[in-house]
């Protein structure tokens, strides 16, 4: 916020305690970081994909609350008299609380303001007593700290600081959140098909295993064991029906 004011002097050898005073103000004008427009959408699908979000902000509280708002991580709707006590707080107020008093919230602070680096690690490790997988994207050197305690390190890669950077395990190239939105989407899908094809092995194989086990119990008149299939056949099984879906 910039106040700007004016004052109508006389002659140019004017001393500084004599010109900031007794100004008429002209106004106020307000600067802020506006919000990336896919910033609410990747919200939604976080939400929408059981991503729980946590804001923790050096900012001031009501600045904090109107963003969380504004993004979708407090819902648009909810006055700040409807707003619980454990849902925005201050890290002073997180801080005096104990490890025992934090482990007992339900849920833990969705926005916490006024942070400082030991309060976001704090709330890394009470996220991890609760079986948490965390993930911590920060950009500046006191952040660092709360981005090694993580499960998962993010680091801002255009605005982020070197000792960040290299406390992180991912670096975001282009500092966009909708990009680890994605991410999470492809590695999703990609463990999901993992797990599909390892079903698809272990059927397949399984079957095979109980045929050929289930030769053991013929015998030819030369008393050896009779196989279903040949070494061969079983080669040439595997090979079109494991080969390719393992390729896919």
């Amino acid at each position: 916020m910039v106040a700007f004011a004016e004052k109508a002097l006389e002659g140019t050898d004017n001393k500084r305690r004599d010109v900031e005073n007794n100004m008429i103000l002209l106004g106020l004008v307000g600067i802020i970081d506006g919000l990336r427009p896919e910033s609410s959408e990747s919200v939604k699908l976080c939400r929408r994909a059981g991503i729980v979000i946590h804001m923790l902000t050096g900012d001031h509280l009501e600045t904090a609350a109107a963003i969380a708002k504004e993004v979708g991580i407090l819902n648009p709707a909810t006055t700040n008299s409807n707003i619980s006590g454990t849902t925005i707080m201050t890290g002073d107020e997180f801080d005096r609380l104990t490890d025992l008093e934090i482990d007992r919230m339900s849920p833990l602070p969705i926005v916490v303001a006024r942070c400082s680096p030991q309060t976001k690690v704090r709330m890394i490790r009470a996220l991890q007593r609760k079986k948490r997988l965390t993930g911590m994207i920060g950009d500046g050197v006191n952040d660092s700290l709360a981005v090694k305690s993580a499960d998962v390190g993010i680091a801002m890669g255009a605005k982020g600081s070197d000792v960040t950077r290299q406390a992180a395990e991912i670096i975001l190239e282009d500092d966009n959140f909708a990009t680890i939105v994605a991410a999470i989407k492809e590695g999703r899908r990609i463990f999901e098909n993992q797990i599909k094809f390892i079903l698809y092995l272990m059927s397949s194989n399984c079957a095979e295993v109980i045929v050929l086990v289930a030769g053991l119990a013929f015998r030819d008149r030369s008393g050896r064991s009779v196989y279903p299939l040949s070494p061969v056949q079983i080669l040439w099984e595997n090979l079109l029906t494991c080969a390719f879906p393992a390729f896919g």
